[in-house]
């Protein structure tokens, strides 16, 4: 095979001859020199080294999981006490929730805490780590298959290992089931692309093992598979030996995964998959909220919603840089005619109901590519009839690699300033972690807490970890309510949006809560630090209030109990 066109090429090629969404090869557009074997394998090399040191620059000088996760360590406690049978419940929060999980995930971290001994804090901090970095190999053999050359493969594995949206909710603790999910999505969508575009029905049986293990480490990953496999049958396989292949495919995957669903259905029946199916919404669907109510303007209000649908696709602060790469290589798919990822992009932010934007990174990443060989490469190497360059050669690539460093940079940082989704991977601070355990050790078994917040319920640490390391259960804890009979996840978001509410109030707000059966907590826990202080005047409240006494204070958090006797006292006496 000559250095000038890939395997990937020769695909490309292929498809869009025996698809309605066909143009000719793009071969003839591309440089006189592509990258050869050698230099693919660098690429490669370099994109996972690259993505390691991203992801790992997060959890560097951390020893604790990265924001949420204490659900999933509950239930990998709880296998692990049942002897590895599935449980009927987890016993996360006291909530009776199902034990209805895809537990791959779960199974692997037990074993590897029981043969090693390492901690479960160190293995959902870990973990995701190595499994998130794992997806760029897996992306490599699918964009393999489907980028028009080899230039474009080399730039769009870098892309995706640097993508913020591609691993921030693979690294966080609860991203230990995600990042299962999402590997063996691609490795699904790899083989049914071999299967696809291939002579037999070989990669069957890895597409059926792929697709089971899709299944049992992240059942919401499992949507994502299937419309990306019809799509890929709709442009590639509309031959018989495509369908019968997904059919049998389907069907092992059906099979390998019997052991866990029927077993699920056998304790609670189809409800909790139904319930947990039915929450969330897609991408598309939550552009409105993008746009500031602050601009008056239409056309301002259009532009920050714009801005907003951008930087939530990639996750990137200050500048998007790869979004703006796959916009532009997205036209140059509709100018040649290959719609596949441009189409594939658009059904995974309208299809998808959860994490539309992380999955995305896919096409992306790919486009992202196609853009810098097809645009940008052949843009440098332009000439003049005299043979001058057409454009100033290492100013525009200098340019350009001050973007590629700053989104580099961005993706490794925390910092606010660069105003990028990584913002969010942090982790519960060792004395948020004291003063929980304080609540373990000093209060009764029968007390509840009402944890404070004033943020999003995916990104409140707080109320995710204190069952966990204050064995106390938290009364407004969103986390597993997605598997309780339908209605029981929204009216758990209702009350965290009341708590959230009763931040810039008073103490009559929490009375208010206090009122209803679900919500009679016994302590309050108020974050207070600098990084996470939260509802100052409610804690100033709760500081002047008799009812409520302070039992604990640190620099980071303040635990308050209130007292029925002060308090009928208190509406005694004026």
């Amino acid at each position: 095979m000559s250095a000038t066109t890939s395997p990937g090429a020769q695909m490309f090629a292929t498809a869009n001859a025996a698809s309605p969404m066909r143009a000719t090869s793009p071969a003839s557009q591309l440089p006189d020199v592509e990258p050869g074997d050698r230099a693919l394998t660098v690429a490669l090399l370099v994109a996972i080294v690259l993505g390691a040191v991203v992801r790992g620059w997060h959890i560097l000088g951390v020893d604790f999981p990265l924001n949420d996760g204490g659900l999933f360590l509950e239930m990998v406690r709880d296998l692990q006490r049942a002897q590895y049978r599935l449980p009927a419940f987890t016993s996360y929060n006291d909530a009776r929730i199902p034990f209805g999980y895809s537990p791959f995930a779960f199974y692997v971290t037990a074993v590897l805490n029981d043969l090693t001994g390492v901690s479960l804090f160190t293995l959902f901090r870990v973990l995701p780590l190595v499994v998130s970095t794992a997806c760029i190999p897996a992306f490599y053999l699918l964009a393999r298959e489907l980028l028009p050359s080899r230039r474009a493969l080399a730039a769009a594995v870098i892309a995706f290992a640097v993508i913020p949206r591609g691993f921030v909710w693979l690294l966080m603790g609860g991203g230990l089931t995600r990042s299962f999910g999402y590997l063996f999505a691609l490795l699904t969508l790899h083989q049914l692309w071999r299967l696809y575009t291939g002579p037999s029905l070989r990669p069957v049986p890895l597409a059926a093992l792929f697709a089971a293990l899709t299944v049992l480490s992240h059942l919401g990953t499992a949507p994502f598979v299937a419309f990306s496999a019809v799509l890929f049958l709709l442009v590639r396989g509309r031959h018989w030996q495509a369908v019968i292949g997904s059919a049998l495919a389907g069907a092992g995957a059906l099979v390998l995964t019997a052991p866990w669903w029927a077993s699920v259905m056998a304790r609670h029946g189809v409800a909790p998959f139904l319930a947990a199916q039915a929450t969330g919404g897609s991408s598309i669907s939550s552009l409105p909220d993008g746009m500031p109510d602050s601009l008056p303007d239409t056309g301002e209000r259009l532009l920050g919603a714009l801005e907003h649908f951008a930087r939530d696709n990639t996750g990137e602060g200050w500048f998007p840089f790869f979004f703006a790469l796959a916009v532009l290589g997205t036209i140059w798919c509709i100018r040649k005619r290959t719609l596949l990822l441009p189409a594939w992009w658009v059904a995974i932010l309208v299809l998808d109901v959860r994490a539309g934007f992380t999955y995305a990174t896919a096409p992306v990443a790919m486009l992202a590519g196609i853009s810098a060989a097809h645009m940008f490469w052949p843009l440098l190497a332009s000439r003049t009839p005299s043979g001058r360059s057409r454009v100033p050669r290492w100013s525009a690539a200098a340019s350009f690699t001050a973007l590629l460093l700053l989104a580099i940079v961005g993706a490794a940082s925390r910092r606010h300033d660069f105003d990028g989704e990584t913002r969010v991977l942090r982790a519960l601070s060792p004395e948020h972690r004291l003063a929980m355990r304080w609540i373990a050790d000093n209060t009764s078994p029968t007390s509840q807490v009402l944890v404070l917040s004033d943020g999003p319920w995916q990104l409140d640490k707080f109320s995710e970890w204190l069952p966990v390391i204050a064995a106390r259960p938290s009364v407004a804890t969103v986390q597993g309510s997605e598997w309780l009979p339908a209605g029981s996840f929204d009216s758990f978001i209702e009350r965290q949006r009341r708590v959230n509410d009763c931040a810039r109030g008073d103490t009559s707000c929490l009375d208010a809560l206090r009122a209803e059966p679900t919500l009679r907590f016994t302590h309050v826990y108020a974050p207070v630090g600098p990084r996470d202080a939260c509802c100052g005047p409610l804690v100033d409240a709760l500081r002047q209030d008799p009812r409520f006494a302070l039992v604990f204070e640190n620099t980071a958090a303040q635990v308050y109990e209130w007292s029925p006797v002060t308090a009928s006292a208190r509406w005694v006496v004026p």
